[in-house]
């Protein structure tokens, strides 16, 4: 639905005021479409698993150097598990990836899922200047 099109439906139906019309009168009309179901999801995934403190931390930590479990949690003061709970999710949400060495498991941020949920961000907020 186009925005002109709702402004004027709104009107004559009286859901909103007369003074809408008015507010909007010169305002490019653009194209108003609610973003793919999936899209929305993906990114809500991306932002809860950064949603959270020692996330931030993890991915600040990891974001110019990999790092094992062990060395995370010795940084933050907390127990293996709950960094290996924390890095679980953000890698579900695409933003660490793993290798494996040894008896170890590296974690580094992964570039692909940082630059996918800031594309999305733009795709879904951002300006673009229309």
């Amino acid at each position: 639905m186009r925005l002109h099109e709702l402004i004027a439906e709104l009107g004559v139906r009286g859901k909103c005021g007369p003074d809408l019309k008015a507010i909007y009168e010169g305002v490019k009309d653009v194209e108003l479409e609610v973003p793919d179901e999936e899209v929305i999801s993906k990114a809500v995934q991306m932002l809860s698993a950064t949603a959270n403190n020692v996330r931030l931390s993890i991915l600040a930590l990891i974001r110019d150097v990999p790092l094992p479990v062990c060395a995370i949690s010795k940084i933050l003061g907390i127990e293996q598990t709950l960094v290996s709970h924390h890095l679980r999710a953000l890698k579900e949400a695409g933003l660490v990836e793993v290798q494996v060495r040894g008896r170890y498991r590296i974690y580094s941020i992964s570039r692909e899922g940082v630059r996918e949920l800031f594309s999305m961000l733009e795709d879904l907020i951002g300006h673009h200047g229309k």
